[in-house]
């Protein structure tokens, strides 16, 4: 899940430098390019010998929770671009990022994976250092943008789950071949009501190329945090992708964060990384029905 934060954040820096270089692009279509090179890539994968399936078995066996997985990751990746633009990047990222919180209530019932006191700290430590990296402004009275938001992290948190319980019987390039097969369709649909724009810079399709490939790969590994271990717990885990977004918006981008934002992404670090590292090391001295004391010896 690390690794798919830093990857998401490159992605981020990809589809943020479009935005500088054409300032009429929109973030749809910035989001369509992304998961039609998805589905490129991932089709190309399929193809070749000795990498995951042929092509006709991405289908998988075809159960709801796959779909399921395809539908609410397009509602969300849709819904977080819309929250972006009514309410700014901060304050929308923020509240998308309680779909951790979602997880972690739910999963105990959907997926059947109890949660740790140390899971729950992770979860709640990791807002509180988002909310000073971000430092949202609540003062406005935009109250749809920031349902908008909301309902995007949920939507996201239950596309999650969806990956725990589908991953269980299929591979992760047929879990990663729905969300972009749906999200694909999604835009099509979204273009046909209103319009699509054509990115006018040479410079951009390298941009958002270089985006897909990226969150091609990064949603491989997603998937597999998602097959490997409690989605509470990787959820947990994937607040690190604001740090590593900050730490490529101060390097390419120049934009320094303040006391308080650091502050912030070392709260974060702490709760998304070394939380859920703690949980592992719980599960692997129970499986062992070793206590904790003894391990630290």
């Amino acid at each position: 899940m690390v690794a798919a934060s830093a990857l998401f954040a490159a992605m981020g820096a990809f589809m943020f430098q479009v935005k500088l270089w054409d300032g009429d692009a929109s973030p749809l279509t910035a989001s369509f390019f992304r998961s039609l090179v998805n589905l490129i890539f991932v089709i190309v994968l399929a193809s070749r010998k000795g990498v995951g399936q042929g092509i006709l078995d991405l289908f998988g066996d075809m159960r709801s929770s796959l779909w399921a997985r395809g539908f609410f990751g397009s509602l969300s990746l849709m819904g977080l671009v819309g929250s972006t633009y009514m309410i700014g990047l901060g304050e929308a990222s923020f509240l998308h990022s309680f779909n951790a919180v979602w997880v972690a209530a739910w999963s105990p019932l959907v997926l059947r994976q109890p949660n740790s006191r140390a899971g729950w700290a992770a979860i709640f430590l990791g807002l509180i250092g988002l909310y000073l990296l971000y430092q949202p402004d609540f003062s406005g009275a935009d109250f749809w943008g920031r349902s908008l938001a909301l309902a995007s992290g949920a939507f996201a948190g239950t596309a999650y789950m969806m990956i725990s319980r589908a991953g269980r019987s299929n591979h992760p390039l047929s879990v990663v071949f729905y969300l972009c097969f749906v999200s694909t369709g999604a835009h099509l649909v979204w273009f046909y009501v209103d319009r699509f724009h054509w990115p006018a810079d040479t410079r951009s399709w390298v941009m958002l190329l270089s985006a897909g490939i990226f969150g091609s790969i990064a949603q491989i590994h997603l998937t597999k945090a998602y097959q490997l271990a409690p989605a509470a717990v990787v959820s947990a885990a994937s607040y690190v992708t604001p740090v590593f977004n900050l730490a490529l918006s101060a390097f390419i981008f120049a934009n320094i964060p303040n006391t308080r934002g650091l502050v912030g992404a070392a709260v974060v670090l702490i709760a998304g990384v070394g939380l859920p590292f703690l949980r592992a090391k719980e599960t692997a001295a129970d499986s062992k029905n070793i206590p904790m004391e003894a391990t630290e010896k």
